[in-house]
């Protein structure tokens, strides 16, 4: 990764391209880990961009520059998250019941998310940035500090175990008629299910 060749901050107009480039995918990001607390999303953007500003001699080249970016604002929300935690999900469980239901913009389906709550952070947040910011492998690999290798592998479990999740989530119904239905038979179809 190439960095750029600056031993002091940046001139406005170099951070103003930066800025220009990214702030629209770095808001996003960020407000997608905070919903619904947008208010608390265009502050910690902020924070994301000042640190930026204080590194700006380590910030990567374009492209690389927004990956390294949400790095940045991956350390800034889960540093948010562990200052408040507490009074967050507090908080979220009211506004949820206020709202009575979820807008499909910014959540995702409850049996999915429940699914992706069994993964562990690093692997939620590769499929967060697989799907939801629209990177690659390597690029969600250079987020998390992994090889686009490790990433694959990583993916390729958490997929599975979603996917299992979520068929453990649904129990298949099965119809028996006690007319003409033997118990042998019952007990293979049942044993085919699981």
């Amino acid at each position: 990764m190439s960095s750029n060749p600056k031993s002091v901050g940046p001139d406005d107009n170099e951070f103003r391209a930066l800025w220009d480039r990214n702030f629209g995918p770095v808001t996003s990001y960020v407000g997608r880990r905070v919903y619904p607390h947008q208010d608390r999303a265009n502050d910690l953007v902020a924070e994301v961009f000042i640190v930026a500003w204080r590194r700006f001699d380590t910030v990567p080249l374009p492209p690389e520059d927004l990956p390294w970016l949400y790095g940045v604002a991956r350390k800034v929300v889960a540093s948010h998250f562990r200052s408040v935690q507490s009074r967050l999900r507090l908080v979220e469980r009211i506004a949820d019941d206020l709202r009575g239901g979820t807008d499909t913009s910014t959540s995702i389906e409850p049996r999915i998310e429940r699914a992706l709550e069994q993964l562990s952070e690093v692997d939620r947040e590769l499929f967060r940035l697989i799907c939801w910011e629209g990177l690659g492998q390597k690029e969600a690999g250079l987020v998390v500090g992994l090889t686009a290798k490790a990433v694959e592998r990583r993916l390729q479990r958490a997929r599975l175990k979603v996917r299992h999740q979520i068929a453990v989530s649904v129990a298949p119904v099965t119809v028996i008629s006690t007319s003409s239905t033997s118990p042998h038979h019952v007990l293979n179809e049942e044993r085919k299910v699981k």
